[in-house]
C-alpha cells in the first residue's frame, strides 16, 4: 500500500480519494493520532473489507504524518497477522522521517513552480531583467538582453555584462554597483547609463534599478533588476533645458495672449502681447486670479473642463467670447496644455488664447457669402453640388431632390448619391471622384442618374477645387448636366458615321472627307492600298504632296485652296497620281462635294479619287468611260449624299424623339399626381353610394339594377387596388427607409401568420427553412415575402392543396474582371407546386400590368412581381424564376450578406421608429 493525506493506493492500482474523518485513514489523519487494530474484516471503518478478506488481511496500523501541527498524510501497514503495540512504537520515527522527506519534497516543488512563473514573467516585460548573487556577480538575464546588446548569455553572467555598457560610464557604474553589494552605498541601486545596441552599433541612455530580496533573517539572498531604456526621455529633457531660453523669449514675443497657470487655474505669468490683447494696464491687479473668473459666467465650466482635461494630460480646447478688462468685445480660440514636472503629472499650465474677432467676423461673411451661393445654385436648371475636401458631398440644390424624387431631409455622403447612380457604374464612378479629390485635379465623369420616375439619364459631372492662400483645398463645387439626349444623339450619329465608313470601304474609288479649312481628315483603304502610303500619314499629309505627280501638284493645290475660300458648290480636279504597285503615275479625277450647315455655310468636305488613267490614254473610247465613271461618281455622290441626309434626319428624329419624351415624363408626373389624389378622392364616393345603394336601396332597385351596382362595386373595388398598387411600386424608391439588421426567419414567420387565413382557405401549408439576417427595409422585405408567398397560395392547381416551401443558402456572386473577389450573397428560394408558367415569360411576368391568365380566372393587377423586383434590385439584389407549366414555380432571390455592423441600427430600432 501506498498512502498520503486523505489518500491510499493499492501498489498495483489507482489513486482513491478518501475524506478526512472517513474509515481508518480519514480518521487517522483527523485525529493525528496513531491506531491500531488485529480485527480489518470486521472492522466497520475498513473501507474495502471485501479485498482484505481476499488478501488475508488480519491487521492494519496506521501512524499520521505531520509537520509543526500541518498534516501530510497517513503511514498506513495491513498486515497477515496480528501486530503488537510495540510496532507502533516502532512506527514513530519512521512516520516523522517520512513526513520531513515529504515536506521537503511539496517545498522544493513550490520553489520549482515559483521560479517558473518568474523566468515567464520576466520574458514577457519589455524591459531587460536580470538577477545577481550576493557578491554582485549576474546569474540571470531575460530575453531582452541578448536582443538589444547581442551578447551572449554566457559572456553576460558575472561581470561580463559591463562589456556592453560605454566606456566612459563604465567606471562609474562598476564603483556604483560594487559599493551598493558591499553596503557602503544606498538601500537602492539606481543609475543611468548607456548600452550598445547590437543591431544599430550605436547606444542608447538606460535606467538600471535593483533591489535586494531579503531572507528571513535578514540577510540578502539575491538581487532583482531591471534596466529600461529612457534614451528618449534624457535627451528630451537636454533639449527642455536647452530651448528654455528659446521658449522664454518665445513666451515674451508671442502675437497670442499666454498665460501660465498654476495646476488650480490661478494667473501666474502673462506676456506683454497677452496683456496689450487683454488691455490690462497692471498685471498686479490680475496675478492668482482663478482664470474661469476673467470669463463671462455663460463660459466657465468651458473653461473649468478644459483645465480639467489639460490636468489630465490632454489638451482641452475651445472657442468663446471674453471682452477684455476693458469691456472691448472679443472672440478667443483657447488652446490649455500642461507642463509635465519630474513625476510625469503636470505642475503648470499653459494656456494659449488667440484674437479670432476677425475671423469669426469674417465666418460670418462667408456664411452670408454661402447663402447668397445656394440660392443661386436653387435657380440654376443643373444639380449643383458641395462637398468637403475628404469628398463627401454636404449640398445639393433644390434641382436634385426634383430629380431624384428624395426628401430634403438633410442625408448627405455616399447615402445620398449611391442610390441614384447606375449600379454597374457606381464603382468606377466613386474611384474617379476620390481620385480627384486625393490629387486634387478636376473632375469630370459621365454617368447614369436615375429620375424619380425610375428612368437613367446620362449626366456629365464636373467639380473644381477651391484653394486657400496656401494652396490647401477648402471646398469641391461640382454640377450634374443632363446630357442624355445629346448622348443619344451622339450615338445616332455614331451609328451613321460607322455606316458612312462601311460605306467608303465598298466602293472601288479612293474615299476622302475633309474640314471646312481644306484640311483633310479621312481616307478609305483604298489610298493605302493604291498609293502605299500608310493611312495615318495620308490623313496627317493629304492627297497633294508625296505621291502626286511634281507637275501637278502646285496647280492642284492653289485650285483646291480656291474652291475652300469661295465655299464652292463643288471640287474637281485632274492629276497624276503614283501607283505603288508599279511606281507608274496615273491619272486621277477628284471630285469633292461641300457638307453645309442649316446657314449655309461649309462645315466639312466629302470627295473620291477615281483612275481615269485609262480614258485619258485610249480616246476611241474615253467618251463611254466618262460617262460611265460620271454614272458611277454619281452614284457614290448620291450614296453619300443620302447618307448625309439620313444624318440629318436622323439628328431632327433624336431631337424629336426628345420632346416627345420630355412631354411623356410631364404626363407621367400628372398622371402620378391624379393616380395618388385626385382619382382616390372620386373613387371614394364611388364606393361609398355603391355601399349606400345597396344597404339602403337595394329592395328598391329592380334585378338589373342591382346587378349594376354589383358590377359597379367591384369595378370599383379593381380600380382601388391598381390604384394601390400603383402607389406601392413607385413609393418602393421615392419613400425607403434605412436599411437595418433584419431576422428573415423571424420576418417570414410573421408574414405566415398574417396569410394564416388564406392558408386555412386553401387547405396549404408553408415550410419554412433556417433564414439568414439581412442589411434590408423591414418594410420593403415584408411586402416581398407577402407578395410571392401570396402568389404562390393564389396560383395553386384546382384540387391540389398549396406547398410553398422557403430555404436560403450563401452563394458568391463575381464581381467582375476589374472589381476583385467575388461578392458574398444570401440566396433565398420560395418554391410551390402550383401551376407554373411557361419559361419564355420568365423575363415578362416581372414587368407591370404583366398577367398570364385572365381576371376572371385569378384577380390581381399585374403588379406584385413586378413591386418584388424592384424591392430586390433596390437592395442590392436579384430575383429570378424558374417554372414548368403544371409543376410549380421557384422565385431565387440574391441578396448582398450583412456587413460586420449596421450602421443605421436594428429590426427592433426600426419598428421602434
Amino acid at each position: 500500500m501506498q498512502a498520503s493525506a486523505g489518500m491510499y493506493t493499492h501498489t498495483d492500482g489507482a489513486h482513491g480519494r478518501v475524506e478526512l474523518g472517513r474509515f481508518k485513514i480519514g480518521r487517522i489523519a483527523e485525529a493525528r493520532a496513531p491506531h491500531l487494530t488485529n480485527d480489518v474484516c470486521n472492522d466497520p471503518n475498513v473501507s474495502d473489507p471485501a479485498w482484505a478478506a481476499r488478501e488475508g488481511m488480519v491487521a492494519f496500523a496506521g501512524f499520521p504524518l505531520a509537520v509543526e501541527g500541518r498534516t501530510l498524510g497517513v503511514l498506513a501497514l495491513f498486515a497477515r497477522h496480528p501486530l503488537s503495540a510495540a510496532l507502533m512504537a516502532d512506527l514513530g520515527p519512521v512516520a516523522a522521517s517520512v513526513a520531513q522527506y515529504l515536506d521537503r519534497r511539496r517545498a522544493l516543488d513550490a520553489v520549482r513552480e515559483s521560479e517558473e512563473r518568474y523566468r515567464v514573467l520576466t520574458e514577457a516585460v519589455p524591459h531587460v531583467v536580470w538577477n545577481a548573487d550576493t557578491a554582485g556577480d549576474v546569474t540571470y538575464f531575460n530575453r531582452r538582453w541578448v536582443e538589444y546588446t547581442g551578447l551572449p548569455i554566457d559572456r553576460s553572467f558575472g561581470r561580463g555584462w559591463l562589456d556592453a555598457v560605454h566606456p566612459d560610464d563604465r567606471a562609474r557604474v562598476r564603483a556604483a554597483w560594487r559599493a551598493m553589494v558591499t553596503g557602503t552605498g544606498a538601500d537602492r541601486f539606481g543609475h543611468e547609463f548607456r548600452l550598445r545596441d547590437a543591431r544599430s552599433g550605436g547606444y542608447r541612455w538606460f535606467l538600471s534599478a535593483a533591489v535586494p530580496l531579503p531572507l528571513a533573517d535578514g540577510r540578502v539572498d539575491c538581487w532583482i533588476g531591471s534596466m529600461a531604456d529612457i534614451h528618449e526621455q534624457k535627451t528630451a529633457a537636454e533639449a527642455v533645458r536647452e530651448s528654455e531660453a528659446f521658449r522664454r523669449s518665445a513666451f515674451e514675443n508671442s502675437p497670442d495672449c499666454l498665460k501660465i497657470l498654476d495646476t488650480d487655474g490661478r494667473v501666474l505669468e502673462m506676456n506683454e502681447g497677452g496683456c496689450r490683447l487683454m488691455e490690462v494696464d497692471d498685471f498686479g491687479a490680475v496675478r492668482g486670479t482663478p482664470w474661469p473668473d476673467l470669463w463671462p459666467a455663460a463660459n466657465r465650466d468651458t473653461v473649468r473642463d478644459a483645465l480639467a482635461s489639460a490636468r489630465a494630460g490632454r489638451v482641452g480646447r475651445f472657442q468663446g467670447f471674453c471682452p477684455t478688462l476693458k469691456g472691448t468685445p472679443k472672440y478667443w480660440d483657447v488652446s490649455v496644455s500642461g507642463v509635465p514636472g519630474p513625476n510625469g503629472r503636470p505642475f503648470r499650465l499653459i494656456g494659449v488664447s488667440r484674437d479670432v474677432t476677425e475671423e469669426r467676423r469674417a465666418e460670418q461673411r462667408v456664411r452670408e457669402s454661402e447663402l447668397m451661393l445656394r440660392q443661386l445654385a436653387d435657380s440654376m436648371p443643373q444639380i449643383v453640388f458641395a462637398a468637403r475636401p475628404d469628398g463627401h458631398v454636404d449640398y445639393y440644390n433644390r434641382r436634385w431632390y426634383e430629380y431624384t424624387g428624395f426628401p430634403d431631409d438633410g442625408t448627405t455622403g455616399d447615402a445620398s448619391w449611391a442610390p441614384v447612380l447606375e449600379p454597374d457604374q457606381l464603382e468606377a464612378v466613386s474611384e474617379r471622384w476620390f481620385e480627384s479629390v486625393r490629387t486634387g485635379e478636376p473632375y469630370q465623369c459621365e454617368y447614369r442618374l436615375r429620375r424619380a420616375d425610375g428612368e437613367f439619364r446620362w449626366h456629365l459631372g464636373r467639380a473644381l477645387p477651391v484653394r486657400d492662400l496656401q494652396g490647401d483645398i477648402v471646398r469641391w463645387y461640382g454640377t450634374n448636366t443632363d446630357i442624355h439626349d445629346a448622348k443619344l444623339a451622339a450615338d445616332a450619329l455614331l451609328r451613321s458615321e460607322q455606316r458612312f465608313r462601311t460605306l467608303t470601304e465598298a466602293v472601288p474609288q479612293i474615299v476622302w472627307t475633309a474640314d471646312r479649312a481644306g484640311e483633310v481628315t479621312f481616307f478609305n483603304r483604298r489610298w493605302d492600298e493604291y498609293t502605299g502610303t500608310p493611312l495615318e500619314v495620308g490623313r496627317r499629309r493629304g492627297w497633294e504632296g508625296g505621291p502626286v505627280h511634281p507637275e501637278d501638284a502646285d496647280q492642284l493645290r492653289a485650285r483646291w485652296q480656291l474652291s475652300v475660300a469661295q465655299g464652292a458648290d463643288g471640287f474637281s480636279s485632274e492629276f497624276r497620281l503614283r501607283r505603288a504597285a508599279d511606281g507608274a503615275y496615273r491619272w486621277m479625277l477628284s471630285v469633292a462635294i461641300p457638307l453645309r450647315a442649316d446657314t449655309g455655310a461649309v462645315t466639312g468636305w466629302v470627295g473620291t479619287l477615281t483612275d481615269i488613267d485609262d480614258q485619258k490614254r485610249q480616246t476611241q473610247v474615253l467618251e463611254q468611260m466618262v460617262r460611265s465613271r460620271t454614272l458611277e461618281l454619281e452614284s457614290a455622290n448620291a450614296a453619300l449624299f443620302d447618307e448625309v441626309e439620313e444624318r440629318k434626319a436622323a439628328e431632327e428624329q433624336v431631337r424629336a424623339v426628345a420632346a416627345e419624351l420630355a412631354r411623356s415624363n410631364e404626363e407621367l408626373e400628372k398622371f402620378a399626381y391624379v393616380a395618388s389624389h385626385d382619382l382616390q378622392e372620386p373613387l371614394r364616393k364611388i364606393q361609398a353610394f355603391g355601399d349606400r345603394l345597396k344597404t339602403k336601396c337595394r329592395d328598391a332597385l329592380p334585378d338589373n339594377g342591382k346587378e349594376y351596382v354589383d358590377r359597379m362595386q367591384v369595378a370599383a373595388g379593381r380600380m382601388r387596388r391598381l390604384i394601390d398598387d400603383l402607389l406601392m411600386f413607385s413609393r418602393v424608391t421615392t419613400q425607403r427607409r434605412p436599411l437595418v439588421r433584419v431576422d428573415l426567419g423571424k420576418l417570414v414567420r410573421e408574414v405566415v401568420s398574417d396569410l394564416d387565413v388564406r392558408i386555412a382557405q386553401t387547405e396549404g401549408s408553408v415550410a419554412i427553412g433556417g433564414l439568414p439576417e439581412v442589411d434590408a427595409d423591414v418594410t420593403q422585405m415584408r411586402q416581398l415575402f407577402q407578395n410571392l408567398i401570396a402568389n404562390a397560395l393564389k396560383f395553386h392547381r384546382p384540387g391540389v392543396p398549396p406547398v410553398v416551401e422557403i430555404a436560403s443558402e450563401p452563394v458568391r456572386r463575381g464581381a467582375g474582371a476589374d472589381a476583385g473577389e467575388p461578392v458574398p450573397m444570401c440566396r433565398v428560394t420560395v418554391r410551390d407546386n402550383g401551376i407554373g408558367f411557361d419559361e419564355k415569360y420568365r423575363d415578362r411576368i416581372f414587368a407591370v400590368f404583366q398577367r398570364l391568365h385572365g381576371r376572371d380566372q385569378y384577380e390581381g393587377t399585374g403588379v406584385g412581381l413586378a413591386i418584388c423586383r424592384k424591392i430586390v434590385e433596390r437592395h442590392g439584389g436579384t430575383i429570378t424564376a424558374h417554372s414548368r407549366e403544371g409543376s410549380g414555380a421557384t422565385f431565387v432571390i440574391d441578396l448582398p450578406a450583412p456587413q460586420a455592423t449596421t450602421p443605421e441600427g436594428t429590426l427592433e430600432n426600426a419598428r421602434s421608429e
